[in-house]
């Protein structure tokens, strides 16, 4: 099943399989697809993540999931790097899938680019396939469709064109623009040209982020507060806020060139001190960035923890 087939059914004309195989390139379709699943299975406590790798043990998860104890707790396993299985653990996620019950849940994330690369998968009974890659062509300009709807964004044909031509095939972008419009066109019914919606939308996020980033360097909290509360109204996915605000840190430790402005070059006496901090803020925004992707914490939680954290990071006087 196309994971936009899945996100445009109603929730109640869902029912899931236990095993969930999400393949294909687009990260948005499976992040959207996950907070879906979630919503549909309501499972009784944060589901467990787990990457495979040296350490990683598949029975172990199995086991963890089935046993959901004398009350049948609902439980539910986020599982990262699925292509990298091998047979024995194939084997046992085939008999996991038709042996489950209908309070656990498994979803699997594979980097595969082509269906024949899982075989093993379809000949499973209990696994649902889901395709998460990229929408090209009649199938994005639909989905553009249904996002501005969704926002209540009424664009021309030409204000169309733009948008997919300056989002691509990012989703995560189009979603962003869309709720950019929306937020600084609240009202408007009548449909919006190319020319209205360009400023709404062209660099607002990347500017608020440097200002976030500018100010927490700075330890000016007020300011910062301000700023990340500026982003949350315009409702950016996180990650994709983070690489702003890591571009403008670094750029203060690192001569180059800047998007905004002429460049900017390492100020006068730059030394390990600013960069032992640039460190210790980046590492605490990759931090942040794996929180986001893995769906442990809204999105709101994530940005003003974070923030706490940045801010703590004072220059010694």
């Amino acid at each position: 099943m196309r994971a936009t087939q899945f996100l445009s059914s109603p929730p109640t004309a869902t029912r899931n399989r236990p095993v969930i195989f999400a393949w294909g390139d687009d990260f948005y379709l499976f992040r959207k697809s996950l907070e879906r699943l979630r919503a549909n299975f309501r499972p009784d406590d944060a589901p467990l993540v787990q990457h495979v790798k040296s350490d990683f043990s598949l029975p172990r998860l199995l086991a963890h999931l089935g046993n959901t104890g004398l009350f049948a707790v609902r439980r539910m396993a986020i599982l990262y790097g699925a292509e990298s299985l091998g047979k024995a653990d194939r084997t046992a996620l085939a008999s996991f899938s038709e042996t489950a019950t209908d309070t656990t849940l498994l979803l699997l994330r594979a980097e595969y680019e082509r269906e024949k690369d899982f075989e093993w998968v379809k000949a499973a009974r209990g696994f649902e396939v889901l395709d998460c890659r990229s929408l090209r062509g009649e199938e994005l300009r639909l989905w553009a469709g249904r996002v501005l709807e969704e926002h209540g964004v009424r664009l021309t044909p030409a204000a169309a064109t733009w948008l997919l031509d300056h989002t691509g095939t990012s989703l995560a972008d189009l979603e962003q623009a869309a709720r950019r419009i929306a937020w600084v066109y609240p009202d408007r019914r009548a449909p919006l040209s190319p020319e209205e919606i360009r400023d709404s939308v062209a660099d607002t996020a990347e500017r608020t982020s440097f200002a976030l980033a500018d100010a927490a360097w700075a330890s000016d909290a007020p300011a910062a507060w301000l700023a990340l509360e500026r982003v949350l109204e315009l409702g950016d996915d996180v990650p994709w806020v983070l690489g702003g605000i890591s571009f403008a840190i670094r750029r203060r430790v690192s001569p180059g060139e800047t998007r905004f402005g002429p460049p900017r070059r390492s100020v006068p006496g730059t030394g390990r001190t600013e960069a032992d901090r640039a460190l210790a803020m980046l590492s605490v925004l990759s931090e942040t960035d794996v929180l986001a992707k893995s769906a442990h914490v809204p999105d709101p939680s994530l940005m003003r923890q974070a923030l706490l954290k940045l801010l703590a990071l004072r220059m010694p006087k």
